[in-house]
């Protein structure tokens, strides 16, 4: 399976098919928002920072700045995560 690209505009479009309301953690590897599109994307990861994720072998992959200051911010929601990267993304 190839990796999906971790780009806001990728985890937007995820984010707007989680319930609005239901919300996510940012310090859990199992329940942050970025590992849960990680996995339910099919890419197996060791670990989830702030500011990149770890695949199997331990190599770093970065998360672009405007995803992570989305993930980080409040309220943590799906719909809220959808609305600050929609916000986010250039068309």
């Amino acid at each position: 399976m190839s990796k999906p690209l971790v780009t806001a505009d990728a985890v937007a479009r995820w984010a707007a098919l989680r319930p609005a309301d239901e919300p996510y953690t940012y310090n859990s590897d199992c329940h942050c928002a970025l590992g849960q599109y990680l996995r339910q994307t099919g890419v197996r990861f060791t670990s989830v920072g702030g500011y990149h994720w770890f695949d199997e072998q331990w190599r770093a992959h970065p998360i672009p700045d405007e995803l992570s200051a989305a993930l980080q911010g409040w309220p943590r929601t799906f719909g809220a995560l959808h609305a600050r990267l929609a916000a986010s993304v250039t068309p």
